[in-house]
């Protein structure tokens, strides 16, 4: 009975230096082309147009914004494009602040306060609840607004002009104040230059979350993070 004493090879041959790189290189160019998919789908440079949103952001501001895992908040600042409102103005990218979104409460004042020269203007309180309640504590921190010298830039002399629009107005106080909820699927915006900002309270009304094209990442012109 023969015998074949040559052990048999089983190891599996090297892969060259050459195959294993263009392996390397594959994954590359499939990192770089999932990045820049998610770049081309969810990443937009907007500018702004008008002066809706004075002093945050000021008119021809170049902005990127994204859209990507991003669920609308209080506090942020958002470009969306109507395409269905009656004003046909209105349907363009608009960059407005998220106030409220669906299924939220709101409610603002409009309290009048003496300033500077003995001169009235008006501040804005606005609250936002989970319930038709409303506290203190569930008044929004607008204090990067100056609301004295909006009224002033806004030229308005007496009242809040337009803004009435569907308030009630306390004789006792001089306060006008206007209450709502926000419809499912809907958010409610408004621009930081309260008294030149046709939004939610006017003409815009309730915006469509699919509508929103996204939240402001950060501004290209001139450069820096904006709040």
């Amino acid at each position: 009975m023969l015998f074949n004493n040559k052990t048999q090879n089983t190891e599996k041959p090297r892969r060259s230096g050459v195959s294993e790189a263009f392996d390397y290189l594959e994954i590359l160019i499939f990192a770089i082309c999932v990045v820049f998919l998610l770049f081309t789908l969810s990443i937009r440079i907007c500018r702004v147009d008008g002066d809706s949103m004075s002093t945050t952001l000021e008119n021809e501001q170049l902005l990127i914004v994204s859209d990507l895992f991003y669920t609308p908040s209080s506090g942020d600042i958002i470009v969306f494009h109507q395409t269905n409102n009656s004003v046909e103005s209105l349907n363009k990218p608009l960059v407005k602040r998220v106030i409220a979104t669906a299924g939220q409460y709101y409610k603002i004042e409009y309290a009048p306060i003496v300033g500077e020269k003995g001169l009235t203007y008006y501040e804005m309180r606005v609250y936002v609840s989970a319930d038709d309640r409303f506290d203190a504590s569930e008044r929004l921190d607008e204090s990067f607004i100056n609301f004295e010298d909006a009224y002033r830039r806004a030229k308005l002399y007496s009242g809040i002009g337009r803004y009435g629009q569907g308030c009630t107005l306390d004789s006792d106080t001089g306060i006008y104040s206007t209450t709502g909820q926000v419809p499912e699927g809907h958010i409610f915006v408004m621009g930081d230059n309260r008294y030149y900002s046709n939004d939610s309270r006017l003409d815009v009304g309730f915006v469509d979350a699919e509508f929103v094209l996204g939240k402001l990442i950060v501004r290209l012109a001139p450069f820096g993070v904006v709040k």
